[in-house]
C-alpha cells in the first residue's frame, strides 16, 4: 500500500543514473546486531549494494549513499528527535527508510516510559509519534519517498516467550507495531512493508521452527539471510514502482523539474500536510518549536560545565563497552544541573533514560527555578519515573514532561535527579543521556 506519486523523484533520479540519498532511522537490527556492526552486512548496506548494481550512477566519481541515523533500543519518538536535529541530512534524502516496529511494542506497552508530549502513557502515545515522524520527515523532504520496514517481532516463539513472559506464547504468536504504524501510514499514503507479513503466518509450530532457525538469531534480531531478504524485498518493492511507473511512460520525457516541487517548502511548515489525525493544536506547537536547551549528556564537557551539584553522580560507565554518561548507583543521592536562563515560555522538559529489565531504580526529577536576588528555588515541575522494565530488554528511551506552572523571565533554571530512596534495598542505578528543554 502507499501512494506511489511519492516516488517519483527517486524513480526519475535512479532511471536517469543520477545519484541518491538513502536516509535510515532504526534500531538494533540497522546497527548490524547479531551480523556485525560492519554495515555493508545489514539491510542497510545490502541495500546500498543492490541501488549500485542495478542501478548505477552514470557520471564519474558519483555514487549512491547511506546516511545511518539508526540507534541501538530507541523506537519511532527516538527517530523523531533524530530527525529533527539531522535536518540538513533529512532535507537531502531521497529515499528514507524506517524500522522501529520491535522497539515500538516494547515501548508502548511498559508502563511509563513511552509518553506523549504532557499526557501520561496511553494506547495513542504510539499513533502519535508515528504521525510526528511522518509528519517531520514530509515537511523537510516533501519530494523524497518514504518506506516503512517491519523487519521482526517480539514474543512469537515458544522458548522466548517461557523466558520472557514466563509461559508459552499464544495466537497469533507475535507483537509488533506494524498495525499501529498502518493506521497512521495509511492516512498520509505512506508504503509499509511487512517482513511477518511475507514470512508469516506463525500459527504452527513447523512455521515457527522454520521462521527461527531461517531469519533469526536470538529471537529479536535478523540473521544475515534475514538482511538479505530484506534488502531484496525492499528493491523488489522499488523495482516495481518503477516499472510501473516505465510501463505507463510516466518517465519517458521526463525531468526532475516536473517530477519534484517547484517552489521550496519550509521545514517547519505544514500547511502542505492533510489535518492531523492524533494531535492537538499544543501538541504541533510542541513538535515545531525549536529546542532552547540542549545537552548531551555523554559528552564529558557538557557534564563539566552543567553540573552544578554532583552528590555521588559522575560522568561515567558500569560496562566498558557502553558509553560514559552521569549516572549514579548511590539510592537517595541527587545531581543538579544549571540550565541558564530560558528566552522563552518553557513549554516541555525532555529526558532520554535508560530503561531497562534488572539493576535499574526509580528516578525522581524536578525543574525548579530561581528568581534574580533569591535564594529561594521555586519548582516548575516534579514527576516520579520508573526505570524498571519488567520485560527482559534495555532501551534508551524519552519521556516528555510538561511544567505545571510558568516561569518568571530572566530566572536561573535548574534540573535536579534523584535516585529514589526505594532504591537502597537492592543494588540500583540511573543513566541520564540527554535533556531537551523546549
Amino acid at each position: 500500500m502507499g501512494n506511489k506519486d511519492n516516488f517519483n523523484t527517486i524513480a526519475l533520479r535512479l532511471s536517469q543514473g543520477l545519484p541518491v540519498n538513502v536516509v535510515v532511522f532504526g534500531g538494533s537490527v540497522c546497527m548490524g546486531q547479531c551480523v556485525g556492526r560492519d554495515t555493508k552486512d545489514t539491510f542497510v548496506g545490502r541495500f546500498l549494494q543492490f541501488l549500485e548494481t542495478t542501478y548505477p550512477t552514470k557520471a564519474a566519481n558519483t555514487h549512491h549513499t547511506i546516511s545511518n541515523l539508526c540507534k541501538d533500543a530507541t523506537g519511532t519518538n527516538q527517530a523523531w528527535e533524530a530527525a529533527t536535529k539531522n535536518r540538513d541530512i533529512v532535507r537531502n534524502a531521497h529515499i528514507f527508510l524506517v524500522d522501529k516496529g520491535s522497539n515500538d511494542i516494547q515501548e508502548s506497552e511498559l508502563t511509563g516510559t513511552w509518553l506523549r508530549p504532557g499526557h501520561t502513557r496511553g494506547s495513542d502515545s504510539l499513533h502519535f509519534w508515528t504521525e510526528a515522524l511522518v509528519r517531520e520527515l514530509r515537511t523537510s523532504a516533501p519530494n523524497a519517498a518514504l518506506l516503512w520496514v517491519e523487519t521482526a517481532w517480539r514474543e512469537w516463539y515458544d522458548s522466548n516467550c517461557q523466558q520472557v513472559l514466563k509461559h508459552p506464547c499464544v495466537a497469533p504468536f507475535h507483537r509488533d507495531a506494524s498495525h499501529a504504524h498502518l493506521q497512521v501510514l495509511e492516512y498520509y499514503d505512506v508504503m509499509q512493508i511487512s517482513m511477518l507479513r511475507l514470512l508469516g503466518p506463525l500459527g504452527s509450530v513447523k512455521r515457527r521452527t522454520w521462521v527461527d532457525q531461517a531469519y533469526f538469531c536470538d529471537h529479536y534480531h535478523p540473521n544475515k539471510d534475514g538482511h538479505m531478504l530484506i534488502a531484496s524485498t525492499i528493491g523488489q518493492a522499488l523495482d516495481d514502482i518503477i516499472e510501473r511507473k516505465r510501463e505507463s511512460g510516466l518517465l519517458f520525457n521526463k525531468s526532475l523539474s516536473t517530477a519534484t516541487t517547484t517552489s521550496p517548502i519550509n521545514a517547519t511548515s505544514d500547511s502542505f500536510l492533510p489535518i492531523p489525525i492524533t494531535m492537538k493544536e499544543e501538541d504541533l506547537k510542541f513538535l515545531s518549536a525549536k529546542p532552547q536547551i540542549q545537552l548531551d549528556l555523554t559528552d564529558p564537557s557538557v557534564v563539566n560545565v552543567t553540573l552544578s551539584e554532583a552528590g555521588a553522580w559522575s560522568y561515567a560507565t558500569d560496562i566498558p563497552s557502553k558509553p560514559k554518561t552521569l549516572m549514579t548507583s548511590s539510592a537517595g543521592t541527587c545531581a543538579t544541573l544549571n540550565l541558564g536562563k530560558p528566552t522563552r515560555e518553557i513549554y516541555m522538559l525532555r529526558l532520554n533514560l535508560l530503561f531497562s529489565y534488572e539493576g535499574f531504580g526509580i528516578a525522581n526529577v524536578e525543574l525548579v527555578e530561581q528568581v534574580k536576588g533569591s535564594k529561594a528555588r521555586v519548582s516548575l515541575l516534579s514527576e516520579t519515573i520508573n526505570c524498571k522494565w519488567t520485560s527482559r530488554t534495555s532501551q534508551v528511551s524519552s519521556v516528555e514532561i510538561k511544567p505545571q506552572r510558568g516561569h518568571t523571565p530572566g530566572s536561573n533554571i535548574f534540573f535536579k535527579v534523584c535516585l529514589d530512596e526505594s532504591s537502597a534495598d537492592t543494588e540500583q542505578k540511573l543513566k541520564l543521556f540527554a535533556l531537551t528543554l523546549y
